[in-house]
Parts: C-alpha cells; sequence; structure tokens
C-alpha cells in the first residue's frame, strides 16, 4: 500500500489509463480515462461501472482492494467488465505506465475558467501552471478551483501552485507538539489580479 502510494503521488501509475471513484450508490465509476490508453479506443466512457475486474466481483470486494486489480506489472493484462449504457462490455487490456492527469479546465460560459485538481502529486503543479498560462491566454474574467475530494499529496506541489496565485507572504504553518512551529508555505510577491473562488 505504501509503494502504491508513493506511486500515486509521483504522478505516474501502470495500469490500464483510468481514475475510478467510489460513486454515491457505493459502485466503482470510471472518473477520468486518459486519452492515448487502449480502453480510449472503446466505447468504455466516463460515468460507467466496473462490475469485474479478472472475474471477480467488485462489489464484493473493498474499494481500495478493488482498485489495486487495476494496477500491477508493466505488460502484464487485466480483464474487466464494464456496465455502458444498460449492456455489458468485457475487454482485455494490457497494463503500462502512464502520466496521472490531475488537472482538468474549461472555459464556462460566464467567460470564468473553471480547474477541477483531483490530487497534489508531484506533477501537478506542471499541469496546473500550463492550464493557468492557457486560460489566461483566453482572456478569462476569473478563476472558479474545484479541490472538492481531492486527495490531498505533496506539500511542494501545492505551494507551486498557489504562489502564482497569492500575493507575498506565509500561506501555511505547521504547529508541533513540542510549542515549535514551520514555515511550511510561503509565496512570493507576484499574484493573480482575477478573482479567485475555491470550492
Amino acid at each position: 500500500e505504501y509503494e502504491e502510494e508513493k506511486m500515486k503521488t509521483s504522478g505516474q501509475m501502470i495500469g490500464i489509463g483510468i481514475s475510478v471513484e467510489e460513486n454515491e450508490r457505493g459502485l466503482m465509476a470510471i472518473s477520468a480515462i486518459e486519452e492515448d490508453s487502449q480502453v480510449a479506443e472503446t466505447a468504455i466512457s466516463t460515468g460507467d461501472v466496473i462490475t469485474e475486474i479478472d472475474g471477480k466481483t467488485v462489489t464484493e470486494m473493498e474499494f481500495k482492494e478493488a482498485e489495486r486489480l487495476l494496477f500491477g506489472n508493466n505488460g502484464t493484462e487485466v480483464a474487466v467488465k464494464v456496465h455502458h449504457g444498460g449492456t455489458d462490455i468485457e475487454e482485455t487490456f494490457m497494463r503500462h505506465p502512464y502520466e496521472i492527469k490531475s488537472v482538468e479546465s474549461e472555459v464556462r460560459g460566464d467567460g470564468y475558467g473553471y480547474i477541477k485538481i483531483s490530487a497534489f502529486n508531484e506533477n501537478t503543479y506542471i499541469q496546473f501552471l500550463e492550464t493557468l498560462s492557457t486560460l489566461n491566454g483566453q482572456g478569462v474574467k476569473g478563476y472558479i478551483f474545484d479541490v472538492r475530494n481531492n486527495s490531498g499529496g505533496v506539500i511542494s506541489s501545492l505551494q507551486s501552485c498557489l504562489d502564482p496565485l497569492l500575493p507575498e507572504g506565509v500561506i501555511a504553518v505547521a504547529d508541533y507538539g513540542d510549542d515549535s512551529s514551520e514555515t511550511m508555505i510561503y509565496s512570493d510577491s507576484s499574484e493573480a489580479e482575477l478573482p479567485m473562488v475555491v470550492l
């Protein structure tokens, strides 16, 4: 579990190129599909529910246990059954290394840039800064940052995301049991001059 968590926070995984989450009914729903994955070449889409992995019924396992079955060694295969649009799709995919996409964005109809950040992995800040640059180039009026269900991650990546947004000063301090404290996140004088809201 520790090695798996380290791999996730690095922003790199070996799997079939999808992200999953437990939906409101307690089922394993596909939340994201990597563009260059084998899964993207099928009819499977986000919101579909995985019902079986390698012949094992997902609902008969803990969610984390089932999720772990999707990952493994590079070049190994995994068979999945997916409920899609009232029918079941059965496919076998080859596991491969891929970069976890933790930042998604769009320009809303009202001219505001919407940015969803699902985790602060080691490579999240690179995706985030590229997203900011793209949205600024499109002349957005402000930002909506969605960090609902964000799984946390690496402090240094969080700092690199916050620094270009906030004015100079201390952002976060850790207070310890021995009454000592440490500045964890600091921002320089550059800041975004646009309205922002955080979900």
